[in-house]
């Protein structure tokens, strides 16, 4: 998933000599804002904005209500954005993605909190060991597991 999916900043890298981009959607530019937003108020460890590349709608996701200023300047986007309640928050995760990652880097590849911030999601090594080890390991993080299937492969 592109950063400005999540709602990131992706880096600026210069472009080679005549290559061009679009200027970013309505919905990038939602995303973008609506994410700075989050983290200028709130850091890395409340909510997340998700966007989907064949829709032009943000989903905000929140553990508990989300602010009234967040509402508001939600509502002033030229897209719909709909909030969502998650059940865990950023703060929540990332420590148990981390941990995870340290405690089982054997048979893991990746792991981050899931995009609806209900559990982490884990890619597992090609070479993983067998269904115990992952048993383990889902035991182990004290939240929703997802196990995800590496993309290029």
């Amino acid at each position: 998933m592109a950063d400005e999916e999540r709602g990131g900043k992706t880096p600026e890298e210069p472009l080679p000599d005549g290559w061009i981009t679009p200027p970013p959607t309505p919905a990038q530019t939602s995303s973008r804002l609506l994410g700075e937003w989050i983290r200028a108020h709130f850091g890395d460890t409340a909510g997340c904005v998700r966007s989907h590349r064949d829709r032009e709608d943000l989903m905000i996701y929140w553990k508990g209500e989300a602010p009234a200023e967040l509402h508001r300047l939600a509502a002033e986007q030229p897209v719909p954005v709909t909030f969502e309640q998650a059940a865990f928050s950023l703060g929540e995760l990332m420590p148990i993605a981390r941990r995870l990652m340290t405690d089982h880097r054997a048979i893991l590849e990746s792991t981050g909190p899931t995009e609806d911030l209900s559990g982490v999601s884990v890619r597992l090594k090609d070479d993983a060991p067998a269904a115990t080890a992952v048993e383990a390991l889902i035991a182990d993080a004290g939240v929703p597991v997802v196990i995800d299937k590496p993309r290029w492969r």
